[in-house]
């Protein structure tokens, strides 16, 4: 009886074992079937030569994100609207179909991010740019409010202060040749700083540690996306990046802290809450934003300091970089276009007349018909997002 119980013990493993080997087979067998396909799919769609295993690595790798910006309208021109960029193992499918581009957009499959996004988590934690899913949800729809229109119109004292220093800066240029791209990343910045933060940074008349911080994240972040030497979190800590890096974060997350606690305190010391959007006279014009992310309940809690902080980065990235990025291409657009140019220069002056400081409102504002045609058609043609 033993010997039986010990032979039917080692049937059983045996085929247990074989079924375990079978499985693996047919594992990998559904693997190589799939790996195939992706390869020949891949093979179909036209793209810049590599080199075996590195890809397009080297050539990337000496690229900072201005040169990687050309090399990628090169590639485009060269290639096609659809382009396969090999880095490494990871393989970039770039396209500038706008047809391709809808398809994506509007597909709830892609809601959830690309693995580029994780060299921003620990810049920008799980906000509304880095969430997916029905945690997006959740925040997305509350976050909704501190946009409505009327709280928008609250801003428009704020709106025209920074837009006459930014006009005063152009002006000072004499005509020369400039750059304007970063002289509107320092005017969004000081709007969404005001705005959504309550609090002035002068970006446009003043240098700051927290201006300089969020512009080398910026750029380091991007450098990550597509440098090997920034992929790899271990090879990462050894570039000339790491320190400067690690240095701006604290910059960052300091900066935000510390604007959030204040606040934090300052309302709830207050005998007369302030309602949403209200604003003090002076300097300290309060933020719907943040006080709506102070006083907003995500499944029956308060979010803790560390969730405000990853939301308000996140607007502070997204938001200062697309409208900057709006803002250059509608300058560009008029520029190549003096006939549209005029044409806008004359609705302005007739909604604002000879004024050098006109008052904006939403009214006039919504007179100005063809300059929102403008500007639709700037972000139709040059998406900033």
């Amino acid at each position: 009886n033993c010997s039986q119980a010990q032979l039917v013990t080692k049937q059983r493993s045996t085929m247990i074992g074989v079924l375990l080997l079978a499985l693996c087979a047919l594992s990998l067998l559904r693997f190589a079937r799939f790996r195939q396909r992706f390869v020949r799919a891949l093979k179909s769609i036209p793209g810049p030569p590599g080199v075996p295993l590195l890809g397009n690595s080297i050539e990337l790798l000496r690229c900072d994100t201005t040169e990687l910006h050309d090399k990628l309208v090169l590639w485009t021109s060269q290639y096609g609207p659809r382009i396969k960029i090999d880095v490494c193992n990871t393989h970039w499918i770039m396209h500038t179909s706008p047809e391709l581009a809808e398809q994506i957009v509007t597909n709830a499959t892609f809601n959830r991010k690309a693995k580029d996004y994780e060299y921003m988590h620990e810049w920008l934690g799980i906000g509304i740019l880095m969430d997916h899913g029905p945690n997006w949800f959740k925040h997305r729809k509350a976050l909704t409010e501190a946009f409505h229109f009327r709280v928008l119109e609250n801003f428009m004292p704020i709106y025209q202060e920074q837009s006459e220093i930014l006009v005063e800066k152009l002006l000072s240029f004499g005509g020369r040749a400039v750059d304007v791209f970063p002289v509107f990343k320092l005017y969004t910045l000081d709007v969404i700083l005001e705005t959504a933060m309550g609090v002035r940074c002068r970006a446009q008349e003043n240098d700051s540690d927290y201006v300089r911080a969020v512009a080398g994240l910026t750029q380091i972040t991007f450098w990550r996306m597509y440098n090997i030497l920034g992929q790899s979190d271990v090879a990462f800590r050894f570039s000339r990046y790491y320190r400067p890096y690690r240095q701006m974060i604290k910059v960052s997350n300091d900066f935000t802290m510390t604007v959030i606690r204040r606040r934090r305190s300052e309302m709830e010391s207050a005998e007369n809450q302030e309602t949403e959007g209200d604003f003090e006279e002076g300097s300290k014009r309060r933020s719907a934003l943040l006080d709506k992310l102070l006083r907003m309940e995500i499944d029956g809690r308060k979010l803790t300091d560390e969730e405000i902080k990853d939301q308000v980065n996140s607007f502070m990235f997204a938001g200062h970089d697309t409208t900057s990025s709006a803002l250059t291409f509608i300058m560009y657009l008029l520029a190549k276009h003096p006939d549209v140019q005029r044409k806008l220069y004359k609705e302005v002056k007739e909604v604002f007349g000879d004024s050098k400081h006109p008052t904006f409102t939403q009214s006039t504002l919504n007179n100005l018909k063809f300059m929102d045609q403008v500007i639709k058609e700037a972000l139709r043609l040059y998406p900033s997002v």
